[in-house]
């Protein structure tokens, strides 16, 4: 068995400029778009015009332009069907319900999303791609 390094490219794939978001994301299994608005918000401090610019010359193009296999099972559930459902009746635990975690949705439910603060961390959880059902499959795709 042989162990394999993830390594950082530019991809081409969901790239807007350079690929430089769309590689960070996929390397960080997060999506490009939180990555965009990372650069976005510092480049009014100023930092990201820089940062980018760096970027786009040091990190590589992706060789083969292949899509990163996360090594983890993936839940067929949509993450933006969680996300909104998070959104608009999360104090209410909709969005658990919805990915199979009964329990904790009804508790939830009688907590109103633990006064908001668990309902705002579920939405986190679920907009950077790390929440999972109740089989602990992540939400990757959209």
């Amino acid at each position: 068995m042989s162990a394999t390094t993830k390594k950082l490219y530019r991809t081409k794939q969901g790239a807007v400029l350079g690929g430089v978001c769309s590689g960070i994301g996929a390397y960080f299994l997060i999506d490009p778009v939180i990555v965009r608005v990372l650069f976005i918000f510092f480049l009014f401090t100023g930092i990201g015009f820089l940062a980018y610019l760096i970027a786009l010359i040091i990190v590589p193009l992706n060789p083969k332009n292949v899509v990163i296999d996360p090594g983890y099972p993936i839940s067929e559930k949509s993450r933006l069907g969680a996300i909104l459902f998070c959104l608009i009746l999360g104090c209410l635990g909709v969005h658990r319900y919805y990915v199979g975690k009964i329990g904790t949705g009804l508790l939830m439910l009688f907590t109103l999303g633990g006064l908001g603060i668990w309902t705002v961390i579920d939405f986190i959880m679920i907009l950077i791609g790390s929440f999972s059902d109740k089989n602990s499959q992540k939400f990757i795709n959209w």
